[in-house]
C-alpha cells in the first residue's frame, strides 16, 4: 500500500525524525484532486494563509435573543462616533 519515507522535522527542542507516509490506494487530497500526497502536504496547499474563509450559515436568528439588522446598523453608527473628552479634571 503505502512506502515510507524519514525526514528531519524542526520541533521544540531540536531535531527529531519523522516518518511521512504515502496515502493508500484509492486517497484523492481533497485540495486538488489528486491522489498520490496527503492533504497536509499538498502542493497547492498555500501555506501562510492560516485564515479560513466563512462560510454562509444557515443560523435563523430568534426575535428577542438575536440581534435585528437595524440594531447591528445603530451598533456600527454609534462606533463611528468619537467619545467624549473626559471630564475629570485632566
Amino acid at each position: 500500500m503505502g512506502g515510507e519515507e524519514e525526514s528531519q522535522s524542526n520541533t521544540q527542542g531540536g531535531a527529531t525524525k519523522r516518518k511521512e507516509s504515502t496515502p493508500p490506494d484509492g486517497y484523492v487530497c481533497r485540495l486538488c484532486s489528486v491522489p498520490g500526497h496527503w492533504i497536509q502536504v499538498c502542493p497547492t496547499k498555500k501555506t501562510g494563509d492560516k485564515k479560513r474563509k466563512r462560510t454562509p450559515s444557515d443560523h435563523v436568528p430568534v426575535p428577542g435573543k438575536d440581534p435585528s439588522p437595524e440594531d447591528v446598523a445603530e451598533a456600527q453608527k454609534m462606533q463611528e462616533i468619537t467619545p467624549p473628552k473626559c471630564f475629570c479634571g485632566e
